[in-house]
């Protein structure tokens, strides 16, 4: 992680016992826009106090998309409680219900590539999702730094955020995740270490796969996930109105 990313990446809100809730909102763009909080992006949920969910609740969140594998929400659930509409949509569930460990994959940009190429169905479902939810909407996964990291990318690509920014939000997570990666370490000490790790150099390396076989976020969206014009311009929205 740049010495200069946890000035350019937004800081984790206060809602007890996550360490990686994270607004998309007050990004810069290119074109000198600022983005709005109405995507948050999180680690799992599954301690959350009571007071947490009143915090969320203060942000007008209704829908929580969980991105864990079936096994991960079973060993560790995020009860129902308040009026939050929770949809799973596992990625990367084979991967995930294995603890990270004895992946196939060499390197994490590798296994954002895969995640691209190969789970296109159950990422269009997601940014369907995002489209049609006129309230503001959490993600999240374990860690929230890639399954959700990934989602986090596209979305400020989609809004055209400044380089360093979509870089820095990535490349934070490990530095924010550090006291439960501790636990998560003694707990799983055979999953691989770049699970804990967030090294701004693999997220380069995706969005350069990115850009070439689609030019950006929006040509991924259409060309790859097949989403409708309407669908793009409705997320494009809830970024900026």
């Amino acid at each position: 992680m740049s010495s200069n990313a946890l000035t350019l990446a937004n800081i984790p809100l206060d809602i007890p016992l996550t360490y990686n809730f994270r607004s998309l909102g007050h990004y810069p763009t290119i074109s000198g826009n600022v983005t709005k909080e109405h995507y948050y992006r999180s680690d799992s949920l599954s301690k959350v106090s009571s007071i947490g969910w009143q915090a969320m609740e203060s942000l007008r969140i209704k829908t929580i998309v969980d991105l864990r594998s079936s096994i991960e929400i079973q060993k560790d659930p995020t009860p129902m409680t308040y009026s939050f509409q929770t949809v799973s949509i596992s990625l990367l569930d084979d991967m995930a219900s294995n603890g990270f460990t004895h992946s196939s994959c060499s390197s994490l940009s590798s296994v954002y590539i895969g995640l691209l190429e190969s789970q296109k169905d159950k990422l269009s479902d997601i940014f369907k999702l995002l489209a049609e939810e006129k309230d503001p909407i959490v993600f999240h996964c374990t860690a929230g730094k890639d399954r959700t990291g990934v989602i986090a990318m596209l979305l400020l690509d989609l809004a055209q955020v400044k380089e360093e920014h979509i870089l820095a939000d990535y490349s934070v997570s490990a530095e924010y995740m550090q006291i439960p990666f501790q636990k998560i370490r003694a707990m799983q000490p055979q999953a691989d270490d770049m699970f804990f790790e967030s090294p701004v150099l693999e997220m380069i390396k995706t969005r350069d796969w990115l850009k070439h076989h689609f030019c950006d976020a929006q040509g991924y969206l259409k060309n790859g996930l097949k989403l409708s014009n309407q669908d793009i311009l409705a997320i494009q929205k809830n970024l900026f109105d």
